[in-house]
């Protein structure tokens, strides 16, 4: 892993817990230049990869609450998946772990990077809360299918793919996609009163040509942790949204 040398890692500002490669690490690199948006958690924060999130089943609402010892480690890979009632428990202590070392940080970036990961804890503890509409964020956000980085890199390799922000995109898409990416973000603005970041995964020429018709699968980042939602696909996409 090549490390830009102006950007300590914040892995290693957190703790050394050896090796794991099923653990998703910080970004040596994100945009944190406006804070309007949530944090950029892209490529080697999701590097390990944590499979795609499973759905809460009906049985986890009746276990008890207990009360377990909490690492900064263990919150690092609870946040690569979508917030249950067990990973909920105890999330007070969970932020109050990460604040502790925040204090210790004095790294621009570093520091930067360990204020997301204590806003997505904040908004976990907000995910039962009622948006303006009546839903509760769980009830909004559970619509949408997940997905995680190791998911979009391997169907990015897989069918010669690309993953980039959603900007260029945004003039040419549907009436229904632009009222989807609306919703969330007004969603997720009341949540936390930022915005998510918006991606899509498509074909490298479509990337290069405004004159082609582009066809991409849009994804949002998650207020609650490093992965995304899929918001939708359209025309010959939609065939790899099983992938995801």
């Amino acid at each position: 892993m090549k490390l830009k040398t102006r950007i300590k890692s914040l892995w290693s500002l957190i703790s050394v817990w050896g090796d794991d490669s099923h653990t998703p690490q910080p970004a040596t690199a994100f945009s944190g230049e406006d804070d309007r948006y949530l944090i950029d958690f892209r490529e080697d924060r999701f590097g390990g990869g944590v499979g795609v999130p499973m759905a809460v089943s009906g049985n986890e609402a009746q276990q008890a609450t207990v009360k377990v010892a909490i690492t900064p480690k263990d919150v690092l890979v609870e946040l690569g998946r979508i917030p249950t009632l067990w990973s909920l428990d105890g999330i007070d202590d969970k932020i109050k772990i990460l604040e502790e070392k925040r204090a210790l940080i004095s790294q621009r970036y570093a520091s930067e990077e360990m204020d997301g990961l204590i806003l997505c804890l904040k908004n976990r503890k907000k995910y039962d809360s009622r948006t303006r509409d009546g839903l509760t964020f769980r009830e909004y956000f559970s619509r949408f299918d997940a997905t995680d980085q190791f998911h979009v890199d391997a169907l990015c390799k897989k069918h010669s793919l690309v993953f980039k922000s959603a900007d260029i995109f945004i003039p040419e898409f549907p009436d229904d996609a632009t009222a989807i990416m609306a919703d969330i973000t007004n969603k997720t603005k009341q949540l936390c009163g930022k915005m998510p970041r918006l991606f899509v995964i498509a074909n490298e020429d479509q990337f290069r040509s405004a004159d082609k018709k582009r066809d991409p699968i849009l994804l949002s980042q998650s207020p609650f942790g490093f992965y995304y939602y899929i918001l939708g696909a359209w025309d010959k996409e939609m065939l790899y949204l099983p992938e995801l």
